[in-house]
């Protein structure tokens, strides 16, 4: 966000686009930062399986797995929203 807006657009609101921003990545930097080794522990190995998953699915089924981004609806000023849809298969 403070890529897009403050360099690409060049937007002179640096409260929307900078410095809220900020404060939402510190706070989410903080959480794991603060969690306990058990935490991790089960958090990690999500993560393993999900990798072993996707593995399994692609080169042992030999499925295509693809995350696609299109568009789905409008909002209410008429501009496009994207939506993710995973595709297996």
């Amino acid at each position: 966000m403070i890529y897009h807006f403050l360099i690409r657009q060049a937007s002179k609101d640096s409260l929307t686009h900078l410095i809220l921003p900020g404060i939402g990545f510190l706070m989410t930097a903080d959480v794991p930062y603060s969690m306990g080794s058990a935490t991790w522990t089960l958090g990690l190995s999500w993560l393993a399986a999900g990798i072993l998953d996707h593995l399994f699915l692609r080169f042992v089924l030999k499925r295509d797995v693809a995350l696609e981004i299109q568009a789905s609806f409008s909002n209410k000023t008429g501009q496009h929203c994207t939506g993710l849809s995973y595709l297996a298969g």
